[in-house]
């Protein structure tokens, strides 16, 4: 077997320098990845979403700032897979696994750079190629893979177990070979990626859960493992728990949703264009990744949004942020400044409901009937029309909104007080009303 090193180069698919939000969803993966767990197994950790949610760039954000971490806290290998392994056998599946190998040890005097370490005992189309044509056995005494087995999509139970052991040979035998001689130089940490785990062969994800997990779970010697998983469903959703021969406990799981408003304006700011334009951006792209990452390429995009008008549209006379403050105003027959603060935020919730009252050809103000202040009533018409249009175009919004509304109602039943919601609501300066404050003060139960 043979280990090289190659100094890494450019590579199209690396992330972005800049990369905007996703800090609570980096530091989450930093903690399950090297904190030791109580059911002491490996972790298995499923990041899911909808399609352009960022799933793939944040895996690469949190596998790079890794790599670059040339000190001995992090001694770190990453095998990383992208997309569904078409046609692939599991014997090619396990070879080629095997050269995505990437690691911050350093083989070199002063340890400077960032390597990636090629595992293999030769190049696959090599190892194919020259392997004998021996009934029983699936590897050579050289350890290649039998090119007729290599070929075969389905192998029967014992096989799929001597595949798993050989990778797990092969990559303990790459470890023994580079620790020892210094913290740095022993990993404390192998990473798999399985970006698109879902769409994934069966028989290549029944080998991996079934197989491949728990041979490395086995070996003594060998690092702590942490496995990566993207896709779009979550695991009692998409049925993927299913392949996994693993404790209950080691499942972890974390919904990415639509980047927030700052870290939209972030973005929007950082690619030269006006923050005026951020109402724009949001409408036009509901804060999904991919979608603000087409609409910032264009910078005369969001301008000409901006200055579109639909004149045939009883809407379409109104900007981006007035048609998001329609949209607040609309979740609710009778809405109250408290709920366009939690929808909106402490600030802009104000200023809308100012807005709103202004405006009395769209609405009617009436007195609260707790004394509380006042409700702005939008006209059925209007109402409906808002709704329809906000359900068409921005559905993401418009679920958080939903769920926002939800919150209000739940934490209105256990504090019936306006006066007091809103001293409960101080205790969270950045968002008035959010599950975790709730669930502080009355906990998950109520």
């Amino acid at each position: 077997m043979s280990i090289h090193a190659i100094m890494p180069n450019t590579n199209k698919n690396s992330p972005k320098s800049a990369f905007f939000g996703r800090s609570q969803v980096l530091d989450w993966l930093q903690r399950v990845v090297f904190t030791q767990n109580k059911i002491n197994c490996s972790p298995l950790i499923l990041l899911h979403g909808i399609e352009g949610i960022g799933k793939t760039a944040t895996c690469e954000c949190f596998l790079v700032r890794n790599h670059n971490k040339i000190n001995e806290a992090s001694p770190f290998v990453s095998m990383q897979w992208k997309g569904p392994p078409q046609n692939h056998s599991v014997i090619r599946f396990s070879e080629m696994l095997l050269q995505t190998a990437k690691s911050n040890v350093s083989a070199i005097s002063g340890r400077k750079s960032v390597l990636y370490l090629g595992i293999s005992s030769e190049s696959l189309a090599g190892a194919l190629k020259e392997a004998e044509d021996t009934p029983r056995e699936i590897y050579d005494s050289d350890g290649t893979a039998r090119s007729d087995l290599a070929q075969q999509n389905f192998l029967n139970q014992q096989q799929e177990q001597d595949v798993a052991k050989r990778f797990g040979d092969r990559l303990l035998a790459w470890v023994g070979a580079n620790s020892g001689l210094s913290p740095m130089e022993t990993p404390k940490r192998i990473v798999f990626v399985f970006d698109g785990f879902d769409t994934f062969q069966a028989p290549i994800k029944r080998w991996i859960g079934g197989y491949l997990y728990p041979e490395l779970e086995r070996l003594d010697h060998l690092p702590e493992c942490a496995y990566i998983l993207t896709g779009r469903n979550s695991w009692e959703g998409g049925g993927q728990a299913d392949y996994w021969k693993a404790h209950p406990g080691a499942l972890r799981q974390y919904l990415l949703t639509p980047l927030v408003r700052h870290e939209c304006e972030e973005w929007l700011v950082a690619s030269g264009q006006r923050s005026e334009l951020l109402d724009v951006l949001i409408e036009e792209t509901e804060g999904v990744p991919r979608r603000i990452e087409a609409a910032l390429r264009d910078s005369q995009y969001l301008e000409a949004k901006s200055k579109l008008k639909d004149k045939d549209t009883a809407l379409g006379k109104f900007s981006a942020k007035e048609r998001r403050w329609l949209h607040a105003g609309a979740m609710s027959k009778n809405i109250s400044l408290e709920a366009l603060q939690v929808l909106l935020g402490r600030l802009e919730g104000g200023i809308a409901f100012d807005w709103l009252e202004g405006h009395a050809d769209l609405c009617t103000t009436i007195p609260a009937s707790d004394g509380s202040g006042s409700l702005v009533t939008l006209r059925a018409t209007v109402r409906d029309l808002v709704l329809s249009q906000a359900q068409a175009k921005i559905p993401l919004y418009h679920q958080d909104f939903l769920e926002k509304m939800e919150l209000l109602s739940d934490f209105s039943k256990r504090v019936p007080s306006s006066r007091h919601r809103g001293y409960l609501g101080k205790l969270s300066p950045v968002q008035p009303l959010s599950e975790a404050l709730i669930n502080d003060v009355f906990g998950d139960d109520g």
